[in-house]
């Protein structure tokens, strides 16, 4: 064999290769392979929107569920408190009531003998009076 003969036939073996590469070689790829479609963009978004306005309202009902317990717990305690409150304000009137009573008695009594002494003197000084006449 002839080393230039080889040596041109493996020249022109690898230049049929190289041709027959590029015609074999893959398409350029296509740059959107693997993203989502506008359409299922649009899906995928309208899918979000629903779900997002879906936890939008349960946290507002949630929310209001809780503001309400809240409230209704202000309003009982605040009640409570009040019963409490009237209760003690009840049994302080009743006690000062009761003070008054046995103050207006024990001068009512002091005023009642003070009558009766000035009475008994009166009819002491009124006998006196007539063993004299």
């Amino acid at each position: 064999p002839n080393p230039t003969l080889l040596s041109a036939l493996a020249q022109s073996q690898s230049v049929v290769a190289w041709r027959g590469s590029l015609m074999a070689a893959p398409q350029v790829p296509c740059l959107t392979a693997g993203l989502p479609t506008p359409d299922s963009v649009a899906a995928q978004k309208e899918e979000f929107a629903k779900s997002l306005e879906k936890q939008l309202r349960d946290g507002v009902e949630l929310l209001g569920a809780t503001h309400k317990q809240k409230t209704d717990q202000l309003h009982t305690s605040a009640n409570e408190q009040k019963s409490q409150y009237n209760s003690m304000l009840e049994k302080q009137v009743k006690e000062q009531e009761a003070t008054l009573t046995r103050q207006y008695n024990q001068q009512l009594a002091l005023l009642q003998n003070a009558a009766k002494q000035q009475m008994a003197e009166l009819e002491q000084q009124a006998a006196l009076l007539l063993r004299e006449w």
